[in-house]
């Protein structure tokens, strides 16, 4: 059975008709056992939700349509109060993803706390792969395209620009931006390029 057939499963097991309005229009929904919180979870179109771990979501969180949300059986997935998640953004946990409140991230992003060892020899043992906690503080703004890395920390009121490569610390109150992501500014004043 492939993957996406267990998570199906496990689904129907646990909220049958959540399961057909998840990959649909379905825009409230909550699954006892796997969801924790959230009364007000507002899910766009074809949103996916794998969920073997915990999943745990504040008040008036938004799933734009296309989200994948993959949360790995010894893994932790926390969305805070007001989080937006924009279209085909995916975000991956395989130890903890916590994502701090108001935070809003756009389409076609990528959030993921684990990667892959290089060498071919390691690479045939998936479940060796090397994680490490992403935490996003409070009030941050993720652009369009933007890649946040396994052990990133991001200060409280910063802004990611599009298309970003985050791996390491960024510091509150600051504007990151390029390959590999580096503080252009404060907020409130970005230099010109």
């Amino acid at each position: 059975m492939t993957f996406v057939g267990r998570f199906l499963r496990s689904v129907h097991n646990r909220a049958g008709p959540f399961a057909m309005r998840a990959r649909g229009t379905a825009r409230r929904a909550l699954m006892a056992g796997v969801l924790q919180g959230g009364e007000s979870l507002a899910l766009g179109r074809n949103v996916d939700l794998v969920v073997y771990g915990e999943l745990i979501v504040g008040e008036g969180v938004i799933l734009s349509d296309g989200c994948a949300l993959e949360v790995g059986p010894c893994g932790r997935l926390v969305l805070g109060d007001h989080v937006f998640i924009g279209r085909n953004t995916v975000i991956a946990a395989q130890q903890l993803v916590d994502l701090g409140s108001n935070t809003l991230v756009a389409e076609h992003c990528t959030i993921r706390d684990q990667d892959h060892h290089l060498s071919p020899e390691e690479r045939q043992n998936e479940v060796t792969a090397k994680t490490a906690s992403v935490v996003v503080s409070p009030g941050v703004w993720i652009g369009a395209g933007a890649r946040i890395l396994k052990g990133s920390q991001i200060g409280g009121g910063s802004v990611i620009a599009a298309n970003a490569v985050v791996r390491g610390e960024i510091p509150p109150r600051v504007v990151a931006g390029g390959i590999p992501a580096r503080v252009l500014g404060p907020v409130d004043r970005v230099p010109d390029e």
